[in-house]
């Protein structure tokens, strides 16, 4: 039995954040007929939730 587990190195994907932001927003945008403004806001509420991914792992 290991007293200490060996640490993850890898990185933590964000990425699938802005994508979902993205298919969301479009998704949300065809609901109130507003396609590119649901997309614009999805990627950029994708592209902020990603960031904060990356600055949390970068901290590790």
């Amino acid at each position: 039995m290991r007293p200490n587990p060996p640490q993850s190195t890898a990185p933590a994907a964000g990425g699938c954040l802005l994508a979902l932001g993205v298919i969301g927003g479009a998704v949300a945008g065809v609901l109130y007929g507003q396609t590119t403004l649901g997309v614009l806001i999805g990627g950029a509420g994708g592209a902020i939730a990603a960031t904060i991914v990356f600055l949390i792992d970068r901290r590790r």
